[in-house]
């Protein structure tokens, strides 16, 4: 066996550091743990299928665990702050139409109807019936 073919044989035997488990020879090996290509060589995982995936499970766990915990955080945060009850809306007086005295803005009432007087080419005009 020339030295470039045995650099590029895989372990004859391969140990998971997490769980211990052992495989040898190739067939084992690619069953329990697989191989990946490094720098060009075929190289076994080194933990075993079982354990990585057991670790990609609790690292997407550890996820939803810190978003979660991120979350209520943010709503503990929202109720500490102070109760602020919504701004007044602040409408202008009601006026009673006069012929040519509204201006933009101004709250008209004609008969039982409001009106709000809106800008206009060549003046005002009324629309936007409020309420009656």
């Amino acid at each position: 066996m020339t030295d470039t073919t045995a650099s590029r044989l895989p372990p004859q035997t391969t140990v998971c550091p997490r769980c211990r488990v052992a495989a040898t020879g190739y067939a084992q090996i690619e069953k329990i743990f697989g191989f990946r290509m490094m720098n060009g060589k075929q190289v076994s995982q080194s933990y075993c299928r079982a354990d990585r995936n057991l670790h990609a499970k609790e690292m997407r766990q550890k996820e939803r665990d810190e978003q979660a915990r991120l979350a209520q955080a943010e709503l503990e945060r929202l109720a500490k702050l102070p109760k602020q009850p919504p701004a007044p809306v602040e409408l202008p007086p009601i006026l009673d139409y006069v012929s040519g005295t509204s201006k933009p803005g101004d709250l008209v009432r004609i008969g039982t109807s409001l009106y709000l007087v809106l800008p206009d080419d060549g003046g005002v005009r009324f629309c936007s019936q409020t309420g009656k």
